[in-house]
């Protein structure tokens, strides 16, 4: 079969000598095999390896896709479970590219799961196990302060305390049960008849048929949520593009977690031409993407860069949307100058960049 040819062209699963690191790759059912690769192995050489590894071990009938194309890579977040916060890594690029990472999740890509060899099941088990695949899995919309939003992975048996140390363990935060409740959404509230919107800690999410949470401190009556102005400021500092307004005053506060998610922002990026192009900028806790606007056809001839090659940012003192990065390249640096659709927005942009890169340091 194919893979058992994959399996003979990577050696079997046996250990290649050319190797300098131990991966620990978590498989699709949570289960963990050691896999040795070297650092200049790109994505897709690591997930053909993984692969052989896991036939070795298990055999061809445990792997229910018959093609690495029906894989991807993702960061372990913790209990074998990918963090879905993140895109999957891309398969062209070498493994050391993503840093000094020894976990890894090989996951099936979304469509394309495949069902196992036709076989009959000799047990009542066995068939329970092949319905309860780990494919089946329930994500649950994780909205953070701050108006970010993140995605998760829960079991049957996952609670609000569970999944608060989860994040709490995945992006390093110092958050408590104690401090922190979730809570559910209006329609939830009403469909479930309660008098609290707040989950209780110890009763399993998926049970209560929840999709959508929202993480939010305790109230207390002496510390009632605070109404302002902050809207208004926002609004009145985002038409006034003659001037950059003060990032103190525009309500918005960085956390590791809301750092971490994923925003865009339309930008114009002039290249090292002079050419103004339109661009979607992406930003989470690692890269800063680059994409065309709208789904234009073509690529672009940098799709990310690591946040930790970002020697310096600034603004431009001449235009208060603008502001430029200074990338550091193999032996060079080079640097790329943005415009951000309001002065805002930039202030945002640079502000993100900058907690992104100094939490790297830190780490």
């Amino acid at each position: 079969s194919g893979l058992t040819r994959l399996m003979r062209r990577e050696g079997g699963g046996g250990v290649d000598e050319s190797a300098n690191m131990t991966l620990t790759m978590y498989l699709p059912d949570r289960s963990d095999v050691s896999v040795r690769v070297h650092d200049s192995n790109t994505v897709d050489e690591v997930i053909r390896r993984a692969i052989a590894v896991w036939v070795q071990r298990d055999g061809e009938g445990a792997v229910p896709l018959r093609g690495t194309e029906g894989y991807e890579l993702r960061l372990h977040e913790g209990d074998g479970e990918p963090d879905e916060d993140f895109p999957a890594l891309d398969k062209g690029r070498m493994l050391k590219h993503f840093g000094d990472v020894a976990e890894y999740c090989l996951c099936p890509i979304e469509g394309m799961e495949q069902p196992r060899p036709t076989q009959e099941p000799e047990t009542k088990d066995s068939m329970q196990f092949i319905m309860e695949s780990p494919f089946k899995k329930e994500l649950v919309t994780v909205k953070m302060p701050k108006h970010n939003t993140m995605r998760k992975r829960l079991t049957e048996s996952t609670t609000p305390k569970q999944l608060l140390a989860m994040i709490a363990r995945t992006h390093r935060l110092r958050i408590y049960s104690c401090e922190y409740v979730f809570i559910m959404t209006p329609e939830d509230q009403a469909r479930l008849q309660w008098s609290s919107d707040v989950l209780p800690e110890d009763v399993p999410i998926l049970s209560l048929g929840v999709q959508e949470v929202t993480l939010r401190r305790k109230l207390y009556a002496d510390n009632p949520p605070r109404m302002g102005s902050v809207r208004t400021v926002q609004t009145n500092e985002a038409r006034d593009e003659d001037h950059r307004p003060d990032p103190g005053s525009l309500g918005f506060m960085f956390s590791d977690v809301s750092a971490g998610m994923l925003t865009e922002y339309a930008v114009i990026k002039t290249n090292k031409h002079g050419r103004r192009q339109q661009r979607i900028m992406g930003i989470d806790g690692r890269c800063i993407y680059n994409s065309k606007r709208g789904g234009a056809a073509g690529n672009v001839y940098r799709a990310e860069r690591l946040i930790s090659t970002v020697l310096h940012i600034a603004y431009d003192d001449k235009d208060p949307r603008g502001f430029r990065v200074v990338f550091q390249e193999d032996v060079d640096t080079s640097t790329v100058y943005y415009q951000a659709e309001s002065a805002r927005e930039c202030v945002e942009i640079v502000a993100k960049i900058s907690y992104v890169r100094n939490f790297l340091s830190r780490k």
